[in-house]
């Protein structure tokens, strides 16, 4: 059992730790005093002379001091009293209030709780405020839901059974854009200020914005810009604010790290992860809330959020990472969407209903309640964010709803936006093209900086977007920034309000380009992902895009991102107008997206031995883009032996000339094989490699498999420079397809350029042998050897045996 002596240490030594990280001058324990050796001893600057020479007296007896407990303390101290300014005590639990009034006469003795001690020392009072009010200013008090977990559980009952348990594993709240990721967080802070502003013994709230790490040196400099300038905490340390956190007297609350990532690598977004990891100590609790697709992997969010590293099939924990509790917060269910929109509703009713809109009655915004809340409209408004977009424009027409997709809600509600901003007389300058354009140029911008959401006023001006009115540029910026959509994180700091809405803007700016330029088209494929595409989709505009995209694919050469190359195969189509042309062979790219989509029979058909002459510098690159694209449709079981056959006859085409000249004797070559042409020793290598035979007992030859993945292996590197997308080397194959020898043979006429006539059918039949023996071989890459071409006075060809 600890005795009174060994907790009074304990919170002496707490005190101590405080002091110390404050900063105070020459803090020190167990200092002597006139003869009396005091708990804990600091000075500080006074502010009304030199120093202030404060001495603390530590109690810690489980319960509150009576009037002689304090009469004891002052004899104590009385006769010290020349050597020090104040005492301090400082006790476990608070005193009575008839306790209270007793030191209230000595002026130089004041009484703390640890709580108000730390307190004194660094007042979060004032910041904690301002997360009151903002919660309430914005009018989330009056619509505010609780989000739940996938499997039913209200969340902030989980959080708060969490907050009073003794354990410090911190937790993760991952969701979707616009589930209810930030008002959660707001309202996590607003509950706990309010308890503590009350005086109930409870933990700080500290919600940190992880948005505005953006250009913040990391978590320190986060930390110090909110409380030693934003909101000015008398007295903050940041070696102190970690002293709290460690004493337990802080819940931190980190909401946005997606955001934080979008101007980072992984390796850097790992390392700042990591710095949080600091945060998480003895006596913490924190909290990081953000969208679960900034992770490409499961083996990513193992790395950042439980610490997990993979090194092969083992797995090893990493030290400076730790193990979080994942929550993951679902969609609105129907109770929770009638909650929402009833209270938004409302609150949107009584904000406007004293402005000109006549049609704004009660009986209208139950209508509108019982409109919104349809099933057709349940899909789209699942998320807050949505139903909050829908119910704003409900109120702004008295026109029925029609079926808003997103796109149209997104369009709408920046369409309703600009309008009421150009109705304020400061506005009309400048029109609502000119801003629209203004705000999609911009989140392009950004979007091509990895989606970066919050920047600063500098940044902006210091851009390429183009803005008219240039002798009035910064007057004409300056507008253009605070009459957008934009919100502003105080400062000369801007951000998109939320990621989606950033991505519709960005979807937008593609819309609007008339042209992609091949240097253009690498930002586009490197940028967009499938929510840009998805809105795209539902503008109507997507087949403008597509040919606007296809037409640039003529000369370029760089890499298109999977999600690119899908957009284009969705469009595609079996029309006349979309077949591949004669023209279009000289373009892999378009070669492979017409053989990868729903072109594929045409796109064979061009390349087949009779449609096209052998492989050649014009069509070299189409062909072999082709034939990846068809090693994808490989996954489609129903052409596997179709496809399968195609490519080794297309391979057996190119070849049949070495084959012809092989030296075969009793199933074995005889010499090495002479390769002389660089684009004949590719079909060599990627022959060998990717295909092999398979022999019955008697060694005949069944059957040969192909190995798609091995064949795509071979061909990658000969289209550098033409094609590249390395994202789709996962989606390939890497099983055989095994392909019967007799339907090899039916082939084989068709793709040597012959047809079975009379004067043709020997031929056929001395090839046929030919190619069963050579496979009958089992032939290898190395038997097959470069020669040279000496001129003499008898030219002839030389072919060495490789040793």
């Amino acid at each position: 059992m600890t005795s009174s002596v060994e907790k009074g240490n304990k919170l002496r030594d707490a005190v101590f730790s405080l002091v110390k990280a404050a900063q105070k001058d020459n803090c020190t324990t167990e200092k002597e005093i006139a003869g009396k050796n005091v708990d804990v001893y600091f000075e500080q600057p006074s502010s009304f002379h030199g120093t202030e020479k404060c001495v603390v007296e530590c109690k810690s007896y489980n319960k509150s001091l009576g009037r002689d407990d304090i009469s004891m303390i002052l004899s104590h101290y009385i006769p010290c009293k020349p050597e020090f300014d104040y005492l301090l005590i400082i006790t476990d639990v608070p005193l009575t209030p008839a306790v209270k009034n007793t030191l209230s006469s000595h002026e130089w003795v004041r009484h703390f709780t640890f709580d108000q001690f730390s307190d004194w020392l660094m007042s979060f009072s004032h910041y904690l405020r301002e997360l009151k009010a903002n919660f309430s200013n914005e009018g989330l008090s009056n619509y505010y839901v609780s989000i739940k977990d996938t499997i039913g559980n209200d969340i902030e009952n989980k959080i708060n059974d969490w907050i009073e348990s003794n354990s410090n594993v911190p937790n993760a709240i991952l969701a979707g854009y616009g589930m209810g990721k930030t008002s959660f967080a707001k309202k996590l802070a607003f509950e706990y200020a309010n308890k503590f502003l009350k005086g109930e013994p409870t933990r700080i709230p500290i919600l940190l914005k992880l948005g505005d790490i953006y250009n913040e040196q990391g978590l320190e400099g986060l930390i110090c810009k909110y409380f030693s300038s934003k909101y000015k905490v008398p007295g903050f340390s940041y070696s102190l604010f970690l002293e709290l956190n460690r004493h337990g007297r802080l819940l931190i609350v980190l909401d946005g790290f997606d955001e934080m990532k979008h101007a980072m690598s992984f390796s850097s977004f790992r390392a700042m992860m990591s710095e949080f990891n600091q945060l998480v100590v003895s006596g913490s609790k924190v909290i990081i809330l953000g969208r679960p697709n900034i992770f490409t992997s499961e083996d990513e969010k193992a790395s950042v959020l439980h610490g997990i590293r993979k090194v092969g099939t083992t797995e090893f924990k990493s030290a400076e990472m730790v193990d979080y509790s994942e929550i993951q917060v679902s969609d609105f269910d129907r109770a929770q969407l009638s909650s929402f929109v009833s209270g938004y509703l409302n609150y949107l009713f009584s904000e406007r209903s004293t402005r000109s809109s006549d049609f704004l009655t009660p009986e209208f915004i139950e209508k509108r309640k019982l409109e919104i809340l349809d099933k057709k409209y349940t899909e789209l408004i699942s998320r807050p964010v949505h139903a909050r977009m829908l119910s704003m424009l409900s109120v702004s027409t008295p026109e029925d709803l029609s079926s808003f997709n997103r796109y149209q809600l997104y369009r709408e509600f920046v369409d309703l936006f600009l309008e009421r901003e150009l109705q304020k007389p400061s506005r009309k300058n400048i029109d609502s093209t000119t801003r629209r354009q203004f705000i999609e140029d911009l989140a392009w911008a950004q979007w091509k900086k990895g989606g970066v959401r919050g920047f600063s006023y500098t940044e902006i001006a210091e851009s390429s977007i183009k803005v008219e009115d240039a002798p009035f540029y910064q007057d004409t910026l300056r507008e253009l920034v605070l009459g957008s959509v934009l919100e502003s994180k105080g400062g000369d700091y801007f951000y998109f309000s939320h990621r989606s809405f950033q991505e519709y803007l960005v979807a937008e700016y593609i819309v609007r380009k008339p042209q992609w330029s091949t240097k253009e088209l690498q930002d586009l494929s490197d940028s967009i992902n499938s929510e840009v595409v998805n809105f795209i989709n539902e503008s109507g505009n997507s087949n403008f895009i597509f040919k606007s995209v296809y037409d640039s694919l003529e000369i370029y050469g760089g890499n298109l991102s999977w999600t690119l190359i899908q957009f284009l195969i969705s469009h595609v189509s079996s029309k006349d107008d979309n077949k591949l042309n004669d023209f279009e062979l000289l373009s892999p790219w378009k070669a492979f997206i017409h053989s990868v989509g729903v072109d594929i029979n045409n796109a064979q058909r061009k390349f087949e031995p009779k449609n096209s002459p052998r492989l050649t510098n014009e069509n070299k690159t189409s062909k072999l883009a082709v034939l990846i694209g068809i090693t994808l449709q490989l996954k489609d079981a129903t052409r596997l032996t179709d496809w399968g056959l195609f490519i080794v006859g297309t391979m057996l085409s190119e070849t049949i000339s070495i084959i012809e000249k092989a030296q075969i004797n009793k199933n074995k070559l005889m010499s090495g094989v002479g390769v002389k042409s660089k684009d004949l020793r590719f079909w060599v290598s990627a022959m060998l490699t990717s295909v092999k035979p398979i022999l019955s007992s008697n060694t005949e030859l069944q059957s040969l498999t192909l190995n798609t993945f091995e064949l795509y292996r071979s061909i990658k590197n000969s289209l550098a420079g033409h094609i590249s997308f390395e994202d789709v080397e996962e989606l390939l194959l890497k099983s055989d397809i095994e392909i019967s020898y007799s339907l090899i043979e039916s082939i084989l006429p068709e793709y040597i350029g012959l047809s079975s006539n009379n004067n043709s059918d020997e031929s056929i039949r001395n090839i046929k042998k030919k190619v069963r023996a050579f496979w009958r071989c089992k032939p290898e890459l190395s038997q097959f050897v470069t020669v040279e071409e000496r001129s003499n006075e008898n030219k002839r060809e030389i072919i060495s045996l490789k040793k």
